[in-house]
């Protein structure tokens, strides 16, 4: 149960992607490691934050796919 902005305009596009996702043969992220995962969350967050500048979390990224 959703409560949409403008249910005219969104209810079948999210149908229509709804089914799209239902259909998928293979996880969006099978891909990426556990490492890696956290090391997106650690970026995402310490940039928000402000305690990480962009090209460190960059950094960081790189090395843990570097290490993979």
């Amino acid at each position: 149960q959703i409560d949409l902005v403008d249910p005219a305009s969104q209810k079948e596009l999210l149908q229509a992607y709804t089914e799209m996702a239902g259909a998928a043969t293979q996880p969006r992220f099978a891909s990426v490691s556990a490492d890696l995962n956290s090391a997106f969350r650690d970026a995402l967050i310490g940039v928000a934050s402000g305690d990480v500048s962009i090209d460190d979390a960059l950094a960081g990224l790189q090395a843990v796919v570097d290490g993979q």
